[in-house]
């Protein structure tokens, strides 16, 4: 932790953009403002003094924005003078407060503010809002207020002061998030009708943060930045179009190592990208003019106030880190890029206007992975210690370590270490010693070299999960055809969940083999990119509808077993039943998992059927097409699978498989009448900590 000199002219700037930010003829942000203010020992009259100068600022028309409000549904009018003597008044109640009310007993302050304002907004808005519409804007004045000290305090103390605390980052980063809010949406809209004032402060902030703090601060930034813009220009395309740029922005710096060129280029790219395919505004002269304006502000940024300060613990900001998570946010990008071009490839003849993915999808793919880059876990020092230690004994000198949570909330360990000498080490065994340490699983990532060797280098670990699976997949085809019409897909991504699909095409041959192909290809792109698993479903059944407009289609099948939390969640789409077997003591529980909704390609909207259950050690999962109910002999339904399954008795999949085939090539004297497909998945608890969790 390390405190600077405080910066009073930027506390200044903020309090006066605070002063401006008015709601509805109300101000929340002051009070919080002024309190953090406080809480940092930088309060004073001449920050109140710049608060209210801001606030009347903004009830001059002409060339800043009216401040009336009819920009946010209602029309406002207030006199500049009711207005100051409100928040004098509610400022000289909270300082009061602040002084007789002891530190520790902060239900009785908060309690003691929020009766202020409330008492005060009611009873200056009376007159103004009229009584009912009075008490709701005092009860949403109150709230934000109350809502916004905590997050204030923590961000002045971090800008102001420059106090910053390792354990406490995600909670300053959200408070920076906040303060920058407050501050843009004080903001004028334009000066002088000429200078496009708030888009290109807005755009220029997106350019800063995310060059010189990469995607946590980045996105989050963008992403409120976005939604202020939306609002205040009434264009709400500025939601998607900030994070198109953001995207491309993250990109740029990355190509170019984080030179300033490369953001420049990222951002112009962005534009350009968002201007042609989505938001043709930036193609106007005043779009053009915000977006020129804020590209020549930062180009003419001096290079000392785009560099990271390097503060508090080494161990989070390490330059070893910061290389490993570049690799990371590029390696992610480049496989988020080309799961979109797939996808745009696989679904080349169904239309330009069905392979377009939804923006917000987007975004909630980019909000979840700067999650993953940003979310830093403490680590003991003690550990830390000790893990520094048992690797000197094996030969391996450790540089640090650094802990984070993935969007999944899984925990990742990134390791800087060498041989000494020619010393040598696995790094199975490694990861066996910090699970001794640490009294978790851990496994070497799958990206990570098998030997620790004299060359030092960043080694990823990650938290084992707790089961792992083995699976056999059988394919007949119908006696007769020479093409099976179905087509399956298992895959383990790497947020440790396993996707099995079966695909069935309408009839046999060529045709349903093409149909069920497209519709595994889809979702293979679709979940590898990490949309969720209803959004592909719906997307493909749209492509898929609109390319065949209902002649053909296919049913679709999908188990997805979460390995981390042993649960497995199955979506049927016009599909054949599916089975679990409970490894009860007594004897076998088999649940039938059957669908009632119609096949892919049908209907233009789906309504899929999900069915979700817990797994346990030696349970079975099998997933079949229609076809294994098709039988020359006699009828073989649903009950009698499930019965052939109790019978079933062995740990290993394939003679599970086995077992099961032979019953139903007898049923079908050696031939079968449609075509085929059964997977078989074995579910077992991991006991090994040093095991590799592949699927076999």
């Amino acid at each position: 932790m390390k405190e600077k000199k405080s910066d009073k002219w930027l506390l200044y700037g903020i309090g006066f953009l605070t002063g401006r930010a008015v709601v509805l003829g109300m101000n929340p942000f002051i009070i919080p403002v002024f309190l953090a203010a406080y809480s940092i020992r930088q309060s004073s009259l001449v920050l109140v003094g710049v608060m209210f100068g801001g606030a009347l600022s903004a009830f001059i028309p002409g060339s800043f924005w009216i401040q009336n409000g009819d920009y946010l549904f209602r029309d406002i009018t207030i006199s500049p003078g009711s207005f100051v003597m409100k928040y004098l008044l509610i400022l000289m109640f909270s300082a009061f407060l602040v002084r007789i009310v002891p530190k520790r007993q902060k239900s009785k302050f908060y309690a003691g503010i929020a009766m202020i304002v409330c008492l005060l907004s009611f009873a200056f808005g009376y007159t103004v809002y009229g009584p009912g519409f009075s008490v709701l804007m005092a009860l949403f004045e109150t709230i934000i207020t109350i809502c916004c000290i905590p997050g204030t305090g923590r961000g002045l103390k971090l800008l102001v002061r420059g106090i910053s605390s390792r354990e406490k980052y995600n909670e300053e980063m959200l408070s920076v998030i906040l303060l920058t809010a407050i501050c843009l949406w004080g903001i004028p809209i334009t000066l002088f009708h000429t200078v496009t004032l708030l888009e290109t402060v807005g755009l220029y902030i997106i350019i800063y943060t995310i060059h010189r703090f990469g995607a946590g601060y980045g996105v989050g930034i963008a992403g409120i930045s976005g939604v202020i813009l939306a609002i205040h220009t009434k264009q709400p395309e500025y939601v998607g179009a900030v994070f198109i740029i953001a995207i491309a922005l993250l990109a740029g710096s990355i190509l170019f190592e984080k030179r300033k060129i490369g953001s420049l280029f990222g951002f112009a790219v962005g534009v350009s990208v968002a201007g042609l395919t989505y938001f043709d505004y930036f193609f106007t002269a005043d779009g053009l003019k915000s977006a020129v304006s804020s590209l020549l502000l930062f180009a003419a940024t001096p290079a000392f106030l785009l560099n990271i300060r390097i503060q508090g613990s080494g161990n989070m900001h390490s330059t070893q880190t910061a290389a490993e998570m570049n690799r990371i946010t590029a390696e992610k990008i480049r496989d988020l890029s080309g799961a979109f071009k797939r996808i745009e490839y696989t679904l080349a003849g169904c239309g330009p206007a069905e392979t377009r993915v939804s923006l917000g999808q987007i975004g909630e793919l980019i909000g979840r992975f700067s999650e993953n880059l940003e979310s830093v876990e403490p680590i003991a020092g003690s550990h830390e210690a000790l893990l520094r230690s048992r690797l000197s004994e094996q030969g391996v000198v450790m540089g640090h370590l650094t802990a984070v949570r993935n969007e999944r909330n899984h925990k990742q360990y990134y390791v800087s270490a060498r041989g000494r000498g020619r010393k040598i080490m696995l790094t199975k065994d490694a990861a066996a010693i910090m699970s001794e340490i640490f009294h978790e699983n851990i496994r070497a990532a799958s990206n990570t070299p098998a030997i620790i060797s004299e060359t030092e280098k960043v080694l990823t670990f990650e938290e084992s999960a707790g089961f792992k699976c083995f699976y056999q997949v059988r394919r007949v085809k119908k006696y007769g055809s020479n093409v099976s019409g179905d087509n399956f897909s298992v895959k383990e991504n790497e947020d440790g969940k396993l996707f099995m699909m079966i695909s069935d095409g309408m009839g046999s041959g060529s045709l349903a083999s093409c149909e069920s192909c497209l519709m595994i290809d889809t979702m293979e792109e679709m979940m590898e990119a990490g949309f969720d698993p209803l959004y592909g479903i719906s997307f493909s059944n749209e492509c898929m509808t609109s390319k065949n407009n209902g002649r053909t289609f296919t049913t679709f099948d999908m188990g997805v077993i979460d390995l981390y939390q042993g649960t497995i969640e199955i979506y049927k789409q016009g599909a054949a039943a599916s089975f679990i077997v409970h490894q009860k003591e007594a004897e076998k529980e088999v649940k039938i998992i059957r669908g009632t909704t119609l096949p892919i390609g049908i209907l233009e909207k789906t309504e899929c059927d999900i069915d979700r259950d817990e797994l346990h050690d030696g349970d079975i999962v099998v997933m079949a097409s229609d076809g294994i109910f098709s039988n020359v002999e006699q009828d073989f339904g649903e009950e009698d699978m499930a019965q052939l399954l109790k019978k079933v008795d062995s740990n290993n999949c394939k003679e599970i498989m086995n077992q099961i085939m032979q019953e139903l090539l007898y049923r079908n004297q050696g031939r079968f009448m449609d075509d085929a497909t059964i997977i078989v998945v074995y579910v077992t608890e991991t006991r090994n900590t040093d095991e590799r969790q592949d699927i076999k």
